[in-house]
């Protein structure tokens, strides 16, 4: 066989419009369209986005101008994302992007159920119900905590409903490695971010930022909004944040003591002092769940090859492809794309 031959199969590979079928548009986006697509009879969720219009609006900003290192980074970071496999975290299928023109896809997992609540809202979860949800929220951050992933922006939003009423999570816009000296952390949304992170002079990668945030979705679910309500205003809600201004009030309906404690226990200050996802488990409040420890019983932590690391995007061929692939991702690249947003 040629080289001819062989390169215009291995372009066909590497190709979306080769692999994909594209039909019913599913939302609209700041920076392009997500579409249902199609292949071998399998649906799935791909975000269209244009490059151009990323660009222009985002930034990106490598830690100590380390570009090499940033590269390395890069792959092994969506290489590793691409190879979790969680009953209770979305799964990221393809990263494609087309060079000849203005398009890079990010294939999906189709979730089409929505998120666990939305805010503001009155229509707020009964324990049993926001039990069960927080329950998956944190078999799946346990997952990928084990395998050294900060997720980094865990809030209601990014949190969807499968056909079977379980949780996964989505949009790791935010997420990385532990131990990344590479790639400087970025905060997530600002009502569930944790008070170290408005410490400039403290960037934290301690998972315990996961831990903040899934308590300010638990609350969210029990009480129908966020705990740090300011009036939009800015600076108000950092100073409730910052000092760990939280009124727990009481619902008529039920019994609120180990839920509050557990809460309490969740938004401790200093990150060190929050429980950790073994003392969640192991709370009053969440007696009748399983520890999800369980489920990490035979497992080995993932590893990623050279090759997979080097594979990882297909069709990147160039230092801006690859720093707006990693834009993209912590530009919302995984959350829900079914909920239109304003452009």
């Amino acid at each position: 066989m040629n080289r001819n031959s062989e390169s215009s199969k291995s372009e066909k590979r590497n190709n979306f419009s080769e692999n994909y079928k594209i039909s019913t548009k599913l939302g609209d986006g700041s920076y392009g369209v997500v579409k249902l697509a199609s292949k071998d009879d399998q649906e799935y969720a791909v975000k269209i986005i244009s490059k151009k219009r990323l660009f222009r609006k985002q930034g990106f900003m490598p830690k100590g101008g380390k570009r090499p290192d940033i590269l390395k980074q890069l792959y092994r970071e969506i290489a590793i994302l691409k190879k979790l496999n969680h009953q209770n975290i979305i799964k990221l299928i393809d990263v494609f992007d087309d060079s000849g023109s203005d398009n890079l896809y990010m294939v999906l997992e189709l979730l089409q159920n929505g998120p666990i609540i939305e805010i503001p809202t009155e229509n707020t979860l009964p324990q049993s119900k926001a039990k069960k949800y927080f329950f998956d929220v944190i078999c799946g951050l346990n997952y990928m905590h084990f395998h050294g992933i900060i997720h980094g922006d865990i809030k209601n939003e990014n949190l969807l409903l499968t056909i079977n009423d379980r949780v996964k999570i989505t949009d790791f816009s935010t997420s990385y490695e532990f131990n990344c000296d590479t790639l400087a952390p970025i905060g997530g949304t600002p009502e569930f971010m944790p008070p170290e992170l408005y410490n400039t002079k403290n960037i934290t990668n301690h998972p315990a930022i996961d831990i903040w945030a899934a308590g300010i979705t638990l609350y969210i679910m029990i009480y129908g909004n966020t705990p740090f309500e300011s009036d939009g205003v800015y600076t108000v809600m950092v100073e409730k944040i910052t000092k760990c201004d939280i009124d727990y009030p009481h619902r008529k309906d039920e019994s609120m003591e180990d839920l509050i404690d557990l809460l309490a226990k969740m938004f401790q200050k200093d990150e060190k002092d929050r429980l950790s996802i073994k003392q969640i488990t192991q709370h009053k409040w969440l007696k009748d769940e399983k520890s999800p420890n369980r489920i990490l019983e035979n497992s080995e932590k993932i590893q990623v090859t050279e090759k997979e690391i080097d594979s990882s995007v297909k069709t990147t061929t160039n230092l801006h492809t690859l720093m707006f692939i990693k834009t993209v991702i912590k530009k919302k690249s995984f959350k829900n794309p079914y909920k239109k947003q304003n452009t």
